[in-house]
Formats: structure tokens, sequence, C-alpha cells
């Protein structure tokens, strides 16, 4: 017979195993990242059902896929950083988060809501994210696991927190949609 180290068999080896606790920076992200995956939740559903001033499928297409990529990057990227680093599934939600985070970023150049077409502020995210993206990825390749977990950090808070926060702010698109 073989030793386990199961915690509910009698006369188990080893010490007991506890649940992983959450560093203050993974409560955050936790905390930020749910609420924001609930208020872009609230818009899609509101904009899709009649619930908002003006319907979803209205906007222009670009806008649409903004939302869509918006509502797989926010909780996707939140389990990339609460979950277990360098295990594979880490990997795997990364590079998925990733893409989707990449095409949050390229939709959003075609987003123009101003009269005259030109760009907003907010626009100045896209460059950032691509070049924070490529960064990334770049340092994980080289095993520089820190400055890759920074880098990845700087890009959740700014591409995701700030630029949703700011989306939030006054008539936009996403206030409307989620507050009416």
């Amino acid at each position: 017979m073989t030793a386990l180290s199961l915690p509910f068999l009698p006369g188990r080896t080893g010490a007991p195993r506890t649940a992983r606790r959450l560093t203050l920076v993974q409560t955050g992200i936790l905390i930020c990242g749910s609420l924001l995956t609930l208020l872009i939740a609230a818009a899609i559903l509101r904009g899709s059902t009649g619930s908002a001033p003006f319907s979803l499928w209205q906007l222009p297409p670009a806008v649409i896929v903004h939302l869509l990529t918006l509502q797989v990057a926010a909780p996707l990227g939140t389990y990339v950083f609460v979950a277990r680093k360098g295990t594979p599934r880490h990997r795997l939600a990364g590079r998925i988060w990733c893409a989707f985070m990449l095409a949050t970023a390229l939709s959003a150049y075609f987003i123009r809501t101003s009269p005259d077409g030109s760009m907003s502020l907010i626009h100045l995210f896209i460059p950032g994210t691509i070049l924070s993206i490529a960064a990334g990825i770049w340092l994980a390749r080289r095993h520089r696991v820190k400055a890759h977990e920074r880098m990845f950090l700087q890009l959740y808070v700014g591409a995701l927190l700030v630029a949703g926060f700011f989306a939030y702010q006054g008539d936009r698109t996403m206030a409307v949609l989620t507050f009416g």
C-alpha cells in the first residue's frame, strides 16, 4: 500500500493543504475586474434587450466587436492574474487573453464618436496596449518572470481598468448603455 498525501485519509503523510491566499494586488484585481465584468455585461444586456436608450445593435460594428471582446478579456484577465502562475492553464489563458486584448485594441481604432470623426484621448491606450502585449510576450519567452508579470499588470490596470473608468464618464456609450 502506498502513502497518499490526501487531507481526508487517516494516517496521511505531509502537512494538510491549505487554501492559497491571494496577495493584496490579486485581491484588488479580483474586485475591480469582477466589477468591470459586471458593468460590461450590464451594458450588453441592457443594450440587447431594449432596456437602454438605444439598441446595442444600432451601434457601429467596431463598437459591438469592442464590447464583445471586452466581455471576454475582462474576466479572463482577472482569472490569469488570480490563478496559479506558470501552469499550462495559465499559459493558455494568457495567450487567449492577449488575443482578445489585441482584438479589443484594434477594434477601438475604428471607434470614432466625435462629430468630426477624429480620435479622442482614450485612443492613446491603443498603441500602449499593442506594445505592452508584445513586450509581455517577449519577456515571458526570455523567462523574465517578474518583468513579464509587471508588464501585464500595467496593461491590465491601464487598458482595462483605467480606460474602463474613462469609458463610463459622462455621455459616453458605455455609461448610457449601462446606466441609461
